[in-house]
């Protein structure tokens, strides 16, 4: 987060109040879960306009977000959460906003043993976070500001149990005003920062294709057994595949998948299991050295004895160099976590 931050202090503060509801797993008995309550802090810095990048994502705003939230039930305790946080305009006062970083539970299952909380085994889970925020900007600088998201928990199948929780959050905060600061950025699109980006940065350009090789280490815990077996098995990703880099900030691509998993020697109960196959295609958003990464991908054989079918890859990378990355990424299922990829790709 140094790299990104346009200056030492920095430029926005915010403190909201927060108010959700879990949203029932699957049909499951987890659907008597009583509302949420909480509070954040965000400390954020708005980029400058000095490279490509923040200029093509109307320098968005990066930073640090705190919260503590109360679920009234007591079933897994409070959520204390610690991350990072995004913000970028979308139109007018309407931004988009991405949390992710870490949560812990006061009361999982780890600790408690509740045969009703069958969702949450660990103290520390991934946050991952996903919203719109609406501003009315006043008078003195400062704006009130609504906040809609959805917010998900879990441990990566590393403890278990490892449902998650997913929630359904709205906010409503404010935003401090600070001295000789711009609020926000959302007449970048229509200024003339708009014509250096495509004079200058969109004509050096060139596409390109990179083809690629990475693998993904990883620990999981065995799906079956009892839930008081915290035995950790080996699994792996391995990937070939090409990125189209069609912009600067975006590219697109294709990757033949091969994954192992060593749990599925004890879940099978016919012999060892074997490495399986996917095929998988993914779009990519970059952000100066950070590289995010969305996709989606089909089993060629694996889910023809575990019922799964499709997965999608959500990762975050950190380019090195120009061929090196190192990142995270998880692997999911329709209701869990598959498990983490901890990568290494290096691109030709």
């Amino acid at each position: 987060m140094v790299a990104v931050v346009a200056a030492a202090q920095p430029s926005h503060y915010a403190v909201s109040l927060a108010g959700g509801k879990v949203i029932p797993i699957n049909g499951s008995r987890y659907e008597g879960f009583t509302p949420e309550a909480g509070i954040a802090v965000q400390a954020l810095w708005q980029q400058d306009d000095n490279c490509y990048w923040t200029r093509y994502w109307s320098q968005p705003l990066m930073g640090i977000h705190a919260s503590y939230n109360h679920l009234y039930d007591g079933l897994v305790g409070d959520r204390i959460e610690l991350a990072a946080a995004t913000q970028g305009p979308i139109w007018r006062n309407l931004s988009y906003s991405l949390i992710y970083g870490l949560s812990l539970y006061t009361n999982p299952y780890r600790r408690s043993h509740i045969d009703e909380n069958g969702f949450i085994g660990s103290y520390l889970n991934c946050l991952l976070s996903a919203g719109v925020i609406y501003d009315v900007p006043l008078r003195d600088g400062s704006a009130l500001f609504a906040d809609f998201r959805i917010v998900h928990s879990s441990n990566g199948n590393i403890y278990r149990p490892n449902h998650g929780l997913n929630l359904l959050q709205a906010d409503i905060g404010y935003r401090f005003a600070v001295p000789q600061r711009t609020l926000r950025a959302d007449t970048v699109a229509s200024s003339d920062d708009s014509t250096i980006w495509s004079i200058k940065d969109k004509m050096s350009f060139r596409p390109i294709l990179r083809p690629f090789l990475s693998v993904a280490p990883s620990f999981v815990s065995s799906r079956t057994g009892e839930i008081s077996d915290h035995t950790l098995y080996f699994a792996y990703a391995f990937q070939v595949g090409a990125s189209h880099y069609f912009h600067p900030c975006w590219s697109y691509g294709a990757n033949l998948d091969v994954m192992y998993n060593y749990s599925h020697d004890k879940e099978r109960q016919h012999g060892e299991s074997r490495p399986y196959f996917g095929l998988s295609a993914f779009a990519e958003s970059h952000w100066g050295r950070l590289t995010m990464r969305l996709g989606a991908g089909h089993y060629l054989d694996y889910y023809r004895q575990n019922w799964e079918q499709w997965y999608i890859r959500m990762g975050g990378y950190w380019n090195l160099t120009s061929h090196h990355r190192l990142g995270v990424a998880m692997k999911l299922h329709y209701d869990h976590i598959d498990f983490i990829e901890w990568t290494y790709m290096f691109e030709f």
